[in-house]
């Protein structure tokens, strides 16, 4: 939230103003989570054979053998998951099934969806040959192509005209070349990074791949490597382009994800406010409501203590018995804490079994507000696949504080399963009648303040305190019956309008 500050003011025929001025306080206790217990040194190593168990004074230890490098996943990253947004894309080749000679390229695929410009100029596409220490392959800095960038589309993916651009290798050694010894590239078994920039121009589709509310659906990709002179192959969804090239490997895996988002117009206002949410990523044509829920986070939570560890993992999509564990409720205030789990979700340290319960609540946050929420405004989707629906900020839907959760979803079942917004409801005060003359009764609502505690604390009139009586002015002095801010948040002050 912002901490904005708002002023409200309401028309009175006579030439004076008032102002109420409640004044609340509020203490907030946090424990701090126990820090995670670093772990212990390991024993030194044992002394070589034949030593007699002593190494000689002076003499160090032998070091113990050096752990093998973990091996690299070949994967693609995205600067973003918006929609439509202009990304950067890295391609990471864990291990090159061959050395790159001069001629050879990388082949990257990208589904139909992504919008591809008609030429990438080669300074917005370079090479890394990362934690290289080797002049060979420019000590593992940014090696930028140097042929042109080639682009087409084909039936890859089993579709029509998915992309295919392939990217020439350069000499990686960078020295004058004069001292170079002939074309340098990486060698087979090395890690290579192809890394297209956001000023090439990609950007992602216009519509979040995914109608089923998951985390798990997303645009395909795929990459060849080729040696001199092969042509670029058709892949389709099962190929392994191995069969189609020389050498190659491809990834066909649904990790490139656009996700269905929303954004507020205003994060915090008060009743009656007209609230505009709006969404990118959804399917053109449908209809996209949006659904509100107070202290969803407490409903998740209430959801969760339905499920036994079988459909636990199942709502996570994982068969890890970390996520066996059991919330305490308090239903009497709406609030809930960890509690006793399985013999995995036990073990772990505090900070861990909080990081674990983040992820819950993460994964069915949406969910549980288009199931529990009231739906609050629809509109249709446009053509570009965005939508803006408004409606009114009420009560009960809405109540006081920040922890009213908002999510989206469309006629096919997108969501904004990754993105669901809070908006705060600020306290406001209202005056009836809004015009009054001298000895008219007006009425003072207090709404949306924090439950119990807290109340009229002073009153002005044409910039004079009225409320409490002035000893100064005791002629200024009005009776004003009032009560204290209830449990509803609201509260109520009566007095009858003095004369000028």
């Amino acid at each position: 939230m912002n901490g904005k500050t708002r002023k409200h003011s309401w028309p009175v025929s006579l030439a004076m103003m008032f102002a109420v001025v409640g004044m609340l306080a509020a203490m907030v206790a946090m424990a701090a989570l126990p820090g995670v217990s670093s772990a212990q040194s390991p024993p030194p190593p044992p002394p070589p054979p034949g030593s007699g168990g002593t190494p000689p004074t002076g003499a160090e230890p032998p070091a113990p053998p050096a752990a093998p490098a973990a091996p690299v996943d070949d994967s693609i990253a995205s600067s973003s998951t918006s929609a439509s947004a202009n990304v950067k894309l890295t391609l990471t080749i864990g291990a090159l099934p061959m050395n790159l000679a001069d001629g050879s390229s990388i082949v990257l695929y990208l589904e139909d969806d992504y919008k591809v410009p008609d030429s990438i100029d080669r300074n917005d596409v370079y090479f890394i040959v990362p934690d290289s220490d080797d002049q060979r392959t420019n000590n593992g800095g940014r090696v930028f192509a140097t042929y042109a960038v080639e682009i087409s589309d084909d039936d890859h993916f089993g579709g029509d005209d998915d992309w295919d651009i392939q990217v020439f290798v350069p000499d990686f050694d960078t020295r004058d070349v004069d001292a170079a010894a002939g074309f340098q590239g990486p060698n087979m078994g090395e890690t290579l990074e192809l890394v297209i920039t956001k000023g090439a121009g990609i950007n992602n589709p216009s519509e979040a791949h995914d109608s089923n509310n998951t985390y798990t659906s997303g645009y395909k990709w795929s990459y060849v490597v080729l040696e001199p002179g092969d042509s670029v192959p058709t892949i389709s969804n099962d190929d392994d382009a191995s069969a189609n090239a020389k050498t190659a490997h491809a990834n066909t895996a649904d990790d490139l994800f656009v996700r269905s988002k929303i954004s507020l117009d205003d994060e915090d206002n008060d009743r009656g406010y007209e609230l505009t949410v709006t969404g990118s990523g959804f399917n053109n044509g449908t209809s996209a409501a949006v659904h509100v829920l107070h202290n969803a986070r407490y409903h998740v939570a209430a959801y969760w203590e339905t499920l036994d560890c079988a459909g636990m993992k199942a709502a996570m999509g994982s068969d890890d018995d970390k996520f066996c564990f059991h919330y305490s409720l308090n239903t009497r205030d709406m609030t809930y804490s960890l509690g006793s789990g399985s013999a995995v979700f036990t073990a772990l340290s505090d900070e861990e079994k909080m990081e674990v319960s983040e992820m819950v609540q993460s994964r069915l946050l949406c969910n549980t507000v288009l199931r529990e929420g009231s739906r609050e405004g629809i509109a249709t989707v446009g053509s570009d696949d965005k939508v803006a629906v408004s409606f009114e900020v009420t009560v009960p839907t809405f109540q006081s504080g920040d922890q009213n959760y908002i999510c989206m979803v469309d006629g096919e079942g997108r969501a904004s399963v990754s993105d669901v917004e809070q908006f705060e409801l600020l306290p406001s005060i209202r005056i009836v009648p809004s015009s009054a003359a001298a000895g008219d009764t007006v009425t003072v609502f207090a709404q949306d303040y924090p439950s119990g505690g807290g109340g009229l604390q002073e009153l002005k009139i044409a910039g004079q305190v009225v409320y409490p009586a002035s000893a100064a002015r005791p002629g200024n002095a009005v009776d004003v019956s009032h009560t204290s801010i209830g449990n509803d948040g609201s509260a109520t002050a009566t007095f009858d309008l003095p004369g000028s």
